[in-house]
């Protein structure tokens, strides 16, 4: 394109050029050159000079994330990469993020990438970790400023943070004391990973002589008296050491529930009898005891 204008040969002229003329040259380095011509035809040498146009403002251009298991507990490591280098300070009031605190925000040695990292909100059973980008004083170099936007549809991961719990205990014993083998049926909140066992329970005054998975994450776990106890109280305790939902939240351990129990035969203590005499012919009145 050309522009015309006119000038006293002392004076610096102005060429402006409008909207127009700039999205006609596009984006990128702009050549220029001028030649003056005096009111009789005189033309000068040309001049050059060349300028560095650049009207859009920087985007992201990917997200991804670390993570490689489909649920985690864990802080996640997002990498933010933008379309060209920013100017201001990209820090953590630079990001926000759903269901998580955004605990570091780091540059990728000297490239257009930046490592950020969210640990996730604690007591979450279920969500999603998402960033969200805040462009308050960020721009390019050229000054067009970076917008707030949501990167939701770059990357996100779901989370899991509340550890599994022990949600019921019932005992099949109707009675209130019991002799005999007591089935405790213990119910967790989510499934749980490791293997549940005899030894992930103890119980008071008795033996744990056999658990086994049911449905809906539940486990009956059998527990065998001890033997020659007059009174005594079977009290189930969970072990959670090892057992872990599927995010590896760790099982806490925990008192469960309690039966009392009578495992001591009763006895003979004594026997006497009335008859004072060493022969009688009358009924004799033993009292046994």
């Amino acid at each position: 394109m050309s522009k015309a204008v006119t000038g006293n040969g002392s004076t610096p002229v102005t060429v402006v050029l409008d909207a127009a003329d700039l999205t006609a040259l596009g984006k990128g380095t702009i050549g220029a050159s001028a030649v003056a011509t005096d009111s009789v035809g005189n033309a000068s040498s040309v001049g050059t000079a060349s300028f560095t146009f650049d009207s859009a403002a920087p985007t992201v251009s990917t997200v991804t994330e670390a993570t490689t298991a489909a649920i985690t507990k864990d802080p996640i490591s997002f990498t933010v990469t933008f379309s060209e280098a920013l100017t201001g300070t990209v820090d953590t009031s630079s990001f926000t993020a759903t269901n998580g605190a955004v605990t570091s925000v780091s540059q990728v040695g000297t490239s257009n990438a930046y490592t950020v990292v969210v640990t996730p909100t604690a007591g979450v059973a279920s969500g999603s970790v998402a960033l969200s980008l805040v462009g308050a004083g960020l721009a390019d170099a050229a000054g067009n400023a970076v917008d707030s936007a949501s990167l939701a549809n770059f990357a996100s991961q779901s989370i899991d943070t509340l550890a599994p719990t022990v949600t019921s205990v019932t005992d099949a014993t109707t009675a209130a004391i019991t002799k005999d083998p007591i089935s405790f049926t213990v119910t967790f909140s989510e499934a749980l990973t490791g293997t549940v066992g005899t030894s992930s329970f103890t119980a008071t005054d008795g033996a744990v002589t056999a658990v086994t998975p049911g449905a809906n994450n539940a486990y009956t776990v059998v527990v065998t008296p001890t033997a020659g106890l007059a009174s005594g109280t079977v009290a189930l305790s969970l072990l959670g050491t090892g057992l872990t939902d599927a995010a590896g939240n760790a099982l806490a351990n925990a008192n469960l529930a309690s039966q009392s129990i009578d495992t001591v035969a009763p006895t003979v203590t004594s026997a006497t009898e009335a008859t004072t005499a060493a022969i009688t012919k009358d009924p004799i009145s033993f009292t046994v005891t």
